[in-house]
């Protein structure tokens, strides 16, 4: 879960094109005649707030009109690359690529240096997604060569980040730190939303976990924490308290486990379906196991299972059916 906490937060640098302050009741269509342009960006506006709305049928739908009229080829490279966000978010990654490569080859022939690179990145989430792990880096260090031309400090930050969980799913993690630190230091450097620094933080806490050292993990956890609690953010804040509450499982310190998994529950109870909340289940179930209540622990099990199988939470699946077997041969003894 800490790297779907991850991912989920890079992915948050694709960026929404358009007039940002219409929504979708005011868009009307003009008197008179209009430009093939015209017409075209009109209906890009409107397939735009859709996509900020999260409608994404209707997204896809305006937009796919949109470019049969848009004429010029920054206009046709913003357009496909909302057309790839549209698939990535509806998990339809082949189309996605395909969107992403055409909005690429549109902004190279705008000769854009910021658009082209940000292309680059949106190619490179979603190989990174795919595991196509080189192709990602390539795509993701093409971006950085540009950002680092014109001096584009918030641009490398997030580039940082993603090629930092790049290399800690590559078991890197010295290569891995070396990154969300870098991406942190520009972060704080260019004053970006602390929500951001507090992705970077939680993805120190998960290799400082990883190479043994719990104690900066919780310490990581906890600044990104204070930083959602701030905000109000209470998914990401539930999230913090499931990577402390698992810790602290690991550790064998239950008392303290059950504090931190009740906190995010009561948190994520907002959010009933979500992986975060199927995760808080699933560490009380094994809470539980290791008390020899077994009765509680299926309990909570069934409820993880309900939302791993609503969600096709793969991962978390696999969890359950690791906690399943350790109650079977528990309860057996």
């Amino acid at each position: 879960m800490r790297k779907f906490f991850a991912i989920l937060l890079m992915y948050n640098m694709f960026f929404v094109t358009g007039s940002g302050g219409q929504n979708i009741d005011s868009l009307k269509t003009k008197p008179g005649n209009l430009t093939s342009s015209e017409r075209g960006r009109i209906l890009f506006d409107k397939g735009n707030a859709y996509l900020k709305s999260g409608e994404l049928d209707s997204c896809v739908f305006y937009t796919r009109k949109a470019v049969k009229f848009l004429e010029y080829d920054s206009d046709l490279s913003n357009a496909y690359e909302n057309l790839g966000m549209c698939f990535y978010y509806k998990n339809d990654f082949a189309e996605a690529l395909e969107n992403f490569k055409i909005s690429a080859a549109y902004a190279e022939d705008a000769g854009n240096d910021s658009i082209i690179a940000r292309r680059y990145s949106d190619l490179g989430v979603v190989y990174d997604y795919l595991g196509a792990y080189d192709k990602a880096t390539e795509n993701y260090l093409k971006a950085v060569k540009i950002f680092e031309k014109n001096k584009d400090y918030y641009g490398i930050s997030k580039i940082s980040n993603n090629l930092g969980v790049i290399n800690e799913t590559l078991g890197k993690y010295d290569m891995a730190l070396s990154y969300y630190n870098k991406s942190l230091e520009l972060k704080q450097k260019v004053g970006a939303n602390p929500e951001e620094s507090a992705s970077t933080y939680v993805n120190i806490g998960s290799v400082s976990e990883k190479r043994g050292d719990t104690e900066g993990a919780l310490s990581q956890y906890k600044k990104a924490l204070d930083i959602y609690e701030k905000s109000g953010n209470v998914r990401y804040a539930a999230l913090c308290l499931n990577n402390t509450a698992n810790i602290y499982y690991e550790k064998n310190k239950l008392e303290s486990a059950e504090k931190y998994v009740r906190k995010a529950l009561n948190l994520s109870g907002k959010f009933p379906e979500s992986g975060i909340r199927g995760k808080s289940y699933l560490i009380l179930s094994n809470i539980f196991i290791s008390r020899s209540d077994y009765d509680k622990a299926l309990q909570y099990l069934k409820k993880a299972s309900e939302i791993a199988e609503k969600r096709e939470l793969t991962e978390l699946k696999k969890d359950i059916s690791e906690s399943e077997i350790k109650i079977s041969e528990s309860a057996g003894d």
